[in-house]
């Protein structure tokens, strides 16, 4: 944390442009790494962010947005992991979560671009189908399996009755969540007349 140079190998691999946004966080806001990487990100007109429990820092004057939350002294003195750690994690979670909705990667308040590299997530896939499209626990296991495990071109294949292929250049063709809405709402449609059939029956 003390290489200025190794901040900017780091953005550099990243390829880090005008058209990013760069985080710099550190509790006592005055790392040198932290403070290097967010001069280099300036230079070449990226915006910034600083995340610190020090509003006075020089990452929080440096940076073109400040979340300095007062977290006050340290239960345990020199150590940052307690209070400021958690406000910043806490902070963390929220611009990553905000993020994902802002690329279009939540459809309501469902998660629809996970990747599903675990039996537990698969199973929440699954389920995030069956509730969005009204498929069944089967039929929601084997779009998951064609679509490659991609959970939304598993949502449109389920949705629109189309194959692996025709989902994928839907997705391809237009914005994600547009195709997204769309699918769900084709969705909410086949369950609300499966259940008026279901209601029709004497």
């Amino acid at each position: 944390e003390d290489d200025p140079r190794a901040a900017t190998r780091d953005l550099q691999k990243h390829k880090v442009t005008r058209r990013d946004i760069v985080v710099g966080i550190s509790a006592g806001g005055d790392t040198t790494y932290t403070v290097a990487a967010l001069q280099w990100a300036r230079a070449r007109r990226a915006r910034t962010v600083a995340v610190s429990a020090n509003p006075r820092s020089a990452i929080c004057r440096l940076a073109d947005v400040a979340i300095a939350p007062r977290v006050g002294p340290e239960v345990v003195a020199g150590s940052t992991r307690m209070k400021a750690g958690t406000a910043q994690k806490m902070i963390l979670n929220m611009l990553s979560t905000a993020t994902m909705v802002r690329w279009g990667r939540v459809l309501g308040n469902r998660m629809v671009h996970m990747k599903l590299g675990s039996e537990k997530l698969l199973d929440r896939g699954r389920k995030i189908l069956m509730r969005t499209t009204g498929a069944g626990a089967a039929a929601a296991r084997r779009a998951l399996e064609q679509s490659g495990r991609s959970l939304p071109v598993a949502l449109i294949m389920l949705a629109e009755g189309v194959s692996k292929g025709k989902a994928e250049v839907r997705l391809a063709a237009s914005s994600t969540q547009q195709i997204l809405r769309a699918a769900a709402s084709s969705g909410s449609k086949k369950r609300r007349l499966r259940r008026a059939r279901r209601a029709s029956v004497p």
